[in-house]
């Protein structure tokens, strides 16, 4: 055995990349009446030339010349290792079959691909960071549209189904979000589920289609775009507790309903008679405002009577007191303009009439006396 692990190490330093090699070959005991026998095993270490790399091809040759060399030594029981530490033998056949079907690749290619990948990565910038308040905002308006959905949906369907005997589900495929409100609504998915068990209510086509019209227009349904399912459950969807308390809950909003409307009645009540009581002093006023005009009318037509006591040479002119009433009546404030130009122009008269009466004195010539220096 040492003579021929001698002969394996000179034959191995014959390649121009070995500088020494050593070769260590185990036999198991041959022993008798053994139904399996421990394998032939075999360690190689071998220091390489400075300045050289030892390839799989020239790893997987000293495997094959060694496991050839020695009776019953198979390939995959031979193990290489150099003087730094490193198993060269380890996966060295799976490697040699993917090179051979042309799918490996060296390790140095993935490092290089890799080292190039992160280099772009730092060309093209940081890397992307979530931000979380916008997650956070987007999930809680997607969840209150949906609930907003549901609840909607429920109230619409209480004219159709019975309150304890269907849940509903509304699940929303919503785009990005622009100033906190929602652009764009990808899809919809409504779920029914009906109590199968509830003596109240029978499943007929014609229910089936009242509860997707009723569904539908609740959640604004598009064709091709949003799901309507309707399932039948064949067990109790509410204990007894949910239902007593979805029946209280539900009696309450009656109550408040009732005293909502009660509230609502007497407000408009209080708005009626507040604005019957406005009306009634417009009223008065109006009526009063009416009284007043007539009184003031009835002073002007005696006035107008008074032209009837006019001498005989205005009388005669019957047409032009026709026109005076006419405006008189109608409008009395340019008969009051004319008449007060009439009395200041009379006035006028008589000044200049009582003006040309007044005799004028002749200025009195005194004799003017002359006075000698």
């Amino acid at each position: 055995m040492r003579a021929l692990s001698g002969e394996l190490e000179k034959a191995i330093m014959q390649l121009d990349i070995i500088e020494s090699a050593k070769v260590q070959i185990v036999l198991p005991e041959q022993r008798l009446f053994t139904v399996t026998q421990p394998p032939v095993t075999s360690s190689i270490i071998i220091r390489i030339i400075k300045g050289y790399e030892i390839s799989d091809e020239v790893v997987f040759s000293i495997i094959q010349l060694v496991s050839n060399s020695v009776e019953n030594l198979q390939p995959e029981n031979v193990s290489v290792v150099d003087t730094d530490g490193n198993l060269l033998s380890d996966g060295i056949f799976e490697r040699l079959a993917s090179k051979r079907a042309g799918t490996f690749v060296e390790e140095e290619k993935k490092q290089k691909v890799l080292e190039a990948v992160i280099s772009r990565e730092e060309a093209i910038g940081s890397p992307i960071i979530p931000n979380y308040d916008r997650i956070q905002e987007w999930f809680e308006i997607k969840w209150k549209f949906e609930d907003k959905l549901k609840k909607k949906t429920e109230k619409q369907l209480y004219g159709v189904l019975p309150i304890t005997s269907f849940k509903v589900e509304v699940t929303s495929d919503l785009g990005p979000l622009e100033n906190g409100n929602i652009v764009d609504i990808k899809r919809q998915t409504i779920s029914v589920v009906v109590d199968g068990l509830d003596e109240e209510v029978y499943i007929d086509q014609a229910l089936k289609q009242q509860i997707f019209a009723t569904v539908a227009g609740a959640v604004g349904y598009v064709r091709g775009r949003d799901s309507i399912q309707l399932s039948i459950a064949e067990f109790p969807i509410y204990t007894e507790e949910e239902k007593r308390a979805i029946m209280q809950r539900h009696a309450q909003k009656g109550i408040l309903n009732y005293l909502f409307m009660i509230l609502l009645g007497g407000a408009l009540l209080g708005g009626l008679f507040f604005g019957a009581k406005k009306i009634r002093s417009i009223l008065k006023k109006r009526k009063k405002e009416k009284e007043e005009m007539e009184e003031k009318e009835i002073e002007l037509e005696g006035e107008l009577e008074d032209f009837e006591e006019l001498p005989e040479d205005v009388k005669g002119n019957d047409e032009k007191i026709t026109e005076i009433k006419e405006v008189a009546s109608t409008n009395p404030k340019i008969l009051a303009t004319v008449m007060e130009e009439w009395i200041v122009g009379g006035a006028k008269e008589v000044e200049t009439e009582v003006a040309e009466e007044e005799p004028i004195e002749e200025p009195i010539e005194e004799p003017i006396e002359e006075v000698t220096p």
